[in-house]
């Protein structure tokens, strides 16, 4: 697995941006209330970066060869989900952000001014998901140059 390149989550949270700033816009123009969504957000963000970090912890317990409950196969797929959190990330930060542009073009709102805190902590959740998931990626990245990672067609398995 390649690692994830970073213009990858720039254009996923550009994009969603834009989409999200003019969905809001199209509904503010129209009328209807704004999301009100953001605190619970961040801090289920924050609940899944530490779950993950935890994991990955056990993952680099099982690449320096220390006791653990980890295997290969939940190593492979910790990296996966370390994957899927920093685009989801990306595009939560998209959302958020965009939301959070928006009250703050309309700061004059107060309506709106008194929801831009629960955005920032969403926005705040949003970075820390893609900046997990990017570490957490480095994290269980297998070193080329390790000769235990390495298989060659002429060597013997270990005994049992």
């Amino acid at each position: 697995m390649s690692h994830t390149k970073p213009v990858v989550l720039v254009l996923l949270t550009v994009v969603v941006g834009c989409l999200s700033a003019a969905l809001l816009n199209f509904l503010y123009n129209q009328g209807a209330s704004l999301p009100r969504d953001g605190v619970e957000f961040g801090l289920v963000a924050l609940i899944i970066s530490l779950l993950s970090g935890w994991l990955a912890a056990h993952v680099h317990r099982l690449k320096k060869r220390q006791e653990t409950w980890m295997s290969a196969v939940g190593a492979a797929r910790v990296a996966a989900l370390s994957l899927a959190l920093s685009h989801t990330g990306a595009i939560f930060l998209g959302y958020f952000g965009a939301q959070s542009i928006f009250i703050l073009v309309n700061l004059g709102n107060d309506a709106l001014a008194e929801t831009l805190w629960r955005k920032i902590v969403a926005v705040i959740g949003a970075t820390l998901m893609v900046l997990t998931g990017l570490i957490i990626e480095k994290i269980c990245t297998i070193d080329p140059e390790d000769p235990k990672s390495q298989s060659s067609s002429g060597a013997t398995p270990e005994a049992a």
